[in-house]
């Protein structure tokens, strides 16, 4: 009677009530799945998007940059928006990771390829942003997402102003939105071209503080966790640890509970505490 009063007074996700009695084995398998936790940046990130969506068509389509450390959180959002809204707004949403030293027709190969339709090598540029639009229309694409966009940083200075003429050019042909999303140095990308930036206003994704707000966000992922027992995260001894093992980054965060509360499943413990934290076999550099 004593587990099942500790279960009701700990904040639980409905959804993950029902799985307290399922084997360790399921449990940990839903904890591998990895899950999306909301926080008020995100929600205005979200919002953001949706207003892009809902702008008026005009030959020059507002976009957004969206820039982070590296491991925190980014991509996950982007990729989180894009199934949400893919459903919601009934057409696709595109997510293309920038290559590396690219050049344009580089550039608009991967966009093709992730589209599902592969460019021929012998293809001008102009030809292949033209299957572009055709392929944006035939897939009903709503909005392009380009990850790591500071990959251009790597190319030829050259191919960098060919790469973002060529954004400008898909943006005014395709009419609809485009986000960018890199790292800090990304916003060095904007610097090189006026008129991109105007269109690009800029989002920022900073490192968390140790506060309120960082102890809901850990209070958050608890209630998303099907362990038998409270583990109580925002209280000061586990709050305090896992923020200076993850030194303010989303990811590390996120991996840190997940390993530890595997962990505290195939132990037994069936919640996390600060032994089971330093027991980690990972550290990050």
């Amino acid at each position: 009677m004593e587990q099942d009063h500790q279960v009701e007074k700990r904040l639980l996700d409905p959804r993950f009530k029902g799985l307290l009695d399922k084997p360790a084995e399921q449990r940990i398998a839903i904890i591998n799945q990895g899950l999306f936790i909301d926080y008020p940046l995100a929600i205005r990130i979200r919002q953001v998007i949706s207003s892009l969506l809902n702008q008026p068509l005009r030959p020059r389509m507002l976009g957004l940059l969206l820039i982070s450390h590296t491991n925190n959180g980014k991509t996950t959002l982007i990729k989180q928006i894009k199934e949400e809204f893919a459903q919601q707004y009934h057409g696709n949403f595109v997510y293309v990771e920038t290559p590396e030293r690219t050049t344009l027709k580089e550039f608009y190969s991967e966009t093709l390829n992730v589209l599902g339709y592969p460019a021929r090598a012998s293809r001008s540029t102009g030809d292949l942003r033209m299957q572009i639009q055709i392929a944006l229309q035939e897939r009903n694409v709503k909005m392009l997402f380009f990850d790591e966009i500071q990959n251009l940083l790597d190319s030829r200075r050259d191919h960098k102003h060919d790469v973002l003429n060529g954004l400008k050019s898909l943006n005014n042909h395709a009419q609809i939105p485009i986000v960018l999303v890199g790292i800090e140095t990304a916003k060095e990308i904007l610097g090189l071209d006026e008129q991109v930036a105007d269109r690009y206003p800029v989002i920022e994704m900073p490192l968390w503080e140790y506060n309120d707000g960082f102890k809901s966000l850990l209070a958050t992922f608890e209630a998303y966790l099907p362990l038998k027992l409270p583990s109580k995260l925002s209280c000061n001894a586990i709050s305090k640890k896992i923020f200076a093992i993850s030194e303010g980054k989303l990811g590390r965060v996120a991996e840190t509970i997940r390993k530890s509360a595997i962990k505290a499943i195939q132990g037994g413990t069936e919640k996390i505490t600060t032994e089971i934290i330093d027991s980690l076999d990972f550290k990050w550099c």
